[in-house]
């Protein structure tokens, strides 16, 4: 590998760090256990897989490498999400580290603007449908947290 190629590759990493940290700074806000070091870990871990299989199989392993990277991180995802009886805790932590691991892909996989809009998508997901949920919960009386919440817990991250 050239020392250009090498910078470039850094650089890829680089944005999956940094977009994995922003939307885990989102989550740290508001008050879930997988911040900015868990997310930005998952981004850059996805995109080096990506770019092993890329640089050294071919383009061809690099939907493997991605496949694989999806179960892993659905395995990761799994120990986030915590049933207390009918409570279910946890689901969007693990969908939002499940995305960012696709955006690490993304970015592994060279398409770094879809993986910059996509890490954009995520964040408006769930900034947006937040206060859209709180506001259809404040409509209907008794009906005080999103379905991925218990009631009085603080947040849906299985603390």
């Amino acid at each position: 590998m050239t020392t250009a190629a090498a910078f470039n590759v850094l650089t890829y990493l680089l944005l999956a760090a940094g977009l994995g940290a922003m939307i885990g700074f989102e989550r740290r806000w508001k008050g879930h256990v997988a911040g900015p070091h868990t997310c930005a870990l998952v981004a850059v871990g996805s995109a080096m897989y990506v770019v092993v299989a890329a640089d050294l199989a071919g383009p061809a392993d690099v939907i493997r490498a991605v496949g694989q990277v999806a179960v892993g991180i659905g395995f990761l995802c799994s120990g986030v999400i915590v049933r207390n009886g009918l409570d279910i805790r946890g689901l969007n932590t693990a969908a939002t580290i499940w995305c960012v691991g696709a955006i690490g892909s993304l970015i592994g996989a060279r398409f770094a603007v879809v993986g910059t809009f996509a890490a954009f998508a995520v964040l408006g997901v769930n900034l947006v449908l937040h206060l859209v949920e709180r506001h259809i919960a404040g409509m209907n009386p008794g009906e005080n947290e999103s379905p991925d919440r218990s009631p009085g817990g603080p947040d849906s991250s299985g603390r």
